[in-house]
């Protein structure tokens, strides 16, 4: 009955002394059924399973294009660097090769 009562002013219920086992317990339920669910959750509950494969595949296909991009923003970042010359600064005598896609 302790632990009944713990929660129930945990939940921001006044307890009463003559409140039995069952009405605490009530109590306690129509509590927690009012409080809003925390945001940071998402509930998928009612959500059906093609829509969630669809957003599945939307992600996937979001981060290959991300993944791809930034590859990209790589080489040619390498390629700038060495454009015309070596580390050592001798220039190249065959112009450098097209990235392989």
């Amino acid at each position: 009955m302790s632990d009944l009562k713990h929660e129930a002013e945990a939940l921001g219920i006044e307890v009463d002394g003559r409140w039995s086992e069952e009405t605490l317990m009530q109590k306690i339920i129509e509590a927690q059924e009012q409080q809003p669910e925390p945001a940071g959750e998402p509930r998928f509950e009612n959500v059906p399973l093609h829509v969630l494969n669809q957003q599945a595949i939307r992600a996937a296909k979001n981060r290959r294009l991300l993944e791809n991009q930034a590859a990209d923003k790589a080489r040619n970042a390498v390629l700038d660097s060495l454009a015309n010359r070596r580390p050592s600064g001798k220039p190249f005598r065959k112009p450098l090769r097209a990235p392989v896609a």
